[in-house]
């Protein structure tokens, strides 16, 4: 067999997936230039921060044992790991022998799919943060009664839509005593918290078992670097140049759902801390600090159900794919069980009322209207008016925030015995010319 240059050697160091880096177990020079040469090299062609898993594989194990030699070179590559975090593991196998070769391919295999380094920080000997970002947000997904656990019910829920088999209660009650000894605040009376959940992804990833958690994330729409595909996020259906898009029938069930879940008090409003409790399973903000001011809430500033559903019409109408990307985070499509954003929004073609009217498309829900006007006629008071606030209440709301007049108010109407969402817009000079 030809001797492969350092050109050759380089290109294919470019081109591949994974990669092998093999040593001999009873030459200690050739598992010295793992460190000192192999991975540099590596990292000079790939980048510091490149994602190609690396294996070490110690070789010729069979003359080891032949020569008298008993001590394993595994515990030697283990600094290794700690200082080139692209190596996913080692081992020790026999090109003559045959051992632990199929191991190997497998490995190699699994490095591919199912990638240790986005998961776990081998050198802190911790999920990644990114990983408990990821996995934090599943449990909030999953936690359907919203009370920091998982009970029964939900675990076995969770266990069937991600893993498409029941969790037997022997299997369930071995999770719960795995965790309670070595994580006590992992498991309470009613189930397991979030911390316990964390802990067993990470004995997962401990045991070399990453593929369970990467199922559970795969499922809930992350790729390889943990963050949302954009398919995950799309709604395929829409085309912004031409469409406008509305929350759906079933759309507006989901976030009705939503919004009782994150109603802890059931006193059906979402006060402050309720709605940045439910945005905090996205991380991602609304239409802005002010978005009070476009809906209607109460005196205290609490968002009433139909001022919820105002706030995401709002939204999808003039930002769908933003409120596409909020419903993705929020896990509609798992908690749905849809394939998919599409059912949870309408599409329509941006024309004219009229010219909707009379098509054979499903009628519109949501009606602009462009208020004009000289500046002091009232239209600030007008608009929020509408949202059922007096001037004493109009005061208060522009004592709380720092802006002009909102540029947007959205409230439903009834037309025709049908219930109909209308947005208010402010209109500038520049809006008109």
């Amino acid at each position: 067999m030809r001797e492969q240059s350092e050109n050759d050697i380089s290109s294919e160091i470019v081109r591949a997936d994974v990669i092998c880096l093999v040593y001999s177990v009873v030459d200690d020079e050739t598992f010295n230039r793992l460190s000192k040469y192999w991975l540099p090299l590596i990292r000079e062609k790939l980048g510091d921060s490149h994602k190609v898993p690396v294996i070490l594989v110690g070789n010729k194990s069979d003359e080891r044992f032949e020569q008298g030699e008993q001590d394993s070179s595994l515990n030697r590559a283990i600094p290794i790991m700690h200082k080139f975090k692209e190596v996913e593991t080692s081992l020790e196998c026999s090109a003559k022998s045959m051992k632990n070769l199929a191991e190997l391919f497998f490995y190699a295999q699994k490095a591919v799919l199912f990638p240790h380094a986005p998961l776990y920080n081998s050198a802190g000997q911790m999920l990644t943060e990114k990983c408990v970002t990821a996995l934090t947000r599943v449990f909030k997904i999953c936690d359907m009664d919203g009370d920091g656990v998982w009970n029964e019910e939900e675990m076995q829920e969770f266990q069937e839509r991600c893993y498409n088999t029941p969790l037997l209660p022997q299997a369930m009650e071995e999770v719960r005593n795995c965790i309670a000894k070595h994580l006590p605040h992992g498991v309470k009376e009613t189930g397991i918290t979030l911390d316990g959940y964390l802990y067993l992804n990470m004995m997962f990833i401990h045991r070399g078992r990453q593929e369970a958690t990467w199922t559970v994330l795969r499922k809930f729409g992350y790729d390889d670097d943990l963050e949302l595909a954009e398919s995950y996020r799309a709604i395929t259906k829409l085309q912004p140049a031409i469409h406008k898009a509305e929350i759906s029938t079933q759309g507006t069930h989901y976030l009705l759902c939503l919004f009782s879940k994150f109603d802890r008090d059931q006193d059906d409003l979402l006060s402050d801390s309720e709605f940045q409790n439910l945005l905090s399973v996205s991380s991602k903000r609304m239409i802005g600090q002010d978005w009070y001011q476009s809906v209607e809430t109460d005196a205290k500033f609490a968002l009433t159900r139909r001022g919820f559903i105002s706030l995401f019409q709002l939204t999808a109408y003039f930002n769908p794919v933003y409120t596409a990307d909020i419903l993705a985070h929020f896990g509609y499509s798992y908690q749905m069980a849809e394939p998919d954003l599409n059912s949870a929004f309408d599409v329509h073609k941006d024309a004219p009322w009229e010219a909707n009217k009379s098509s054979k498309e499903q009628p519109r829900k949501v009606i602009l209207c462009n208020v004009i006007g000289n500046r002091g006629a009232g239209k600030t008071s007008f608009m929020e008016g509408f949202l059922g606030r007096n001037l004493s209440l109009q005061s208060k709301f522009r004592d709380k925030i720092d802006t002009q007049s909102p540029l947007h108010i959205i409230n439903q109407i009834s037309v025709y015995n049908t219930l109909k969402f209308l947005i208010v817009r402010f209109c500038t000079r520049s809006r008109l010319w």
